[in-house]
């Protein structure tokens, strides 16, 4: 089974997107893997089969807003 959660992220120019994150949450699995994904921003997906934690992911989809292409960060997360 997988859970799903999703970090907002927002641009310095106002415009807002998502992180999606799917995870197993299967209890007692060895089988573990994360998939991110990018909604209304630009950048690369993220897999792995590990716990890696958003930081790691935002540094590894190097994603962009598609209003004014500057490159997001953690910093651009909501609070």
């Amino acid at each position: 089974m997988a859970m799903t959660s999703y970090y907002e992220l927002i641009c310095e120019c106002g415009h807002e997107g998502k992180i999606k994150l799917s995870e197993n949450d299967t209890p007692y699995s060895s089988n573990m893997w994360e998939k991110y994904s990018l909604e209304n921003i630009e950048g690369n997906s993220f897999s792995t089969d590990r716990l890696s934690g958003i930081k790691e992911a935002i540094e590894n989809m190097k994603p962009v807003c598609p209003e004014c292409k500057t490159h997001l960060t953690i910093e651009n997360l909501k609070q």
